[in-house]
């Protein structure tokens, strides 16, 4: 519904129900028997936060190009991890008035995270391509390493998640860790690339 969403409820004698929008139903208790009738119409338009598309979250990708060719790549290159974040952050709060911190950084980290998925599955792609032209037990043992590295890498980023609590440091704590890890890899395979070359 463009104009606004309506959200009713009705409690009954000891438990009514709340119909959310897409018509989700969510027990609420209610301590007196009678009929609530509550309509809530909420503009979207007078959410701006919420207007924010997270596609508008923008990281510059050549000054990370240039931050990984400056360190020489390798385990160095790490020191480039998080360097265009803070312009991004900058830009979102410019644009849209009422981004907080952690509003404004979510969508960042989700940017830079995308970079650092397309150059790991790059860096993968290139790796798989030399291990398979050389044998088909190297491309296989690729494959469930990198299979295991995700499924260690996620363990690790919810372990963050968990340990830093439920406030900002838990909100971005698992999406900083992606970031983190993911380009730790990528950089981890060019290693790889170059022995192999």
């Amino acid at each position: 519904m463009s104009a606004g969403r309506i959200v009713m409820a009705w409690a009954g004698a000891r438990i009514g129900w709340v119909r959310a929008p897409g018509n989700q139903r969510f027990a609420m208790t209610s301590a007196r028997p009678k009929l609530l009738a509550i309509c809530l119409a909420v503009p979207l338009a007078a959410a701006p936060v919420g207007a924010m598309p997270a596609d508008q979250a923008d990281i510059d990708a050549p000054a990370l190009d240039a931050c990984i060719a400056q360190t020489g790549g390798g385990q160095s290159a790490m020191s480039c991890v998080g360097t265009t974040r803070d312009a991004c952050v900058a830009k979102l709060k410019a644009t849209y008035k009422d981004v907080g911190e952690v509003h404004g950084e979510m969508p960042c980290l989700g940017a830079e995270r995308d970079y650092w998925e397309g150059r790991l599955t790059d860096r993968y792609d290139r790796l798989m391509a030399i291990e398979q032209g050389r044998a088909a037990e190297r491309a296989e043992a690729l494959r469930q390493a990198e299979r295991a590295w995700i499924a260690f890498r996620d363990a690790l980023c919810s372990y963050d998640r968990i340990t830093n609590g439920h406030g900002t440091g838990g909100e971005t704590a698992e999406p900083i860790c992606l970031v983190r890890e993911t380009a730790r890899q990528s950089l981890i395979l060019d290693g790889y690339i170059g022995d192999r070359n």
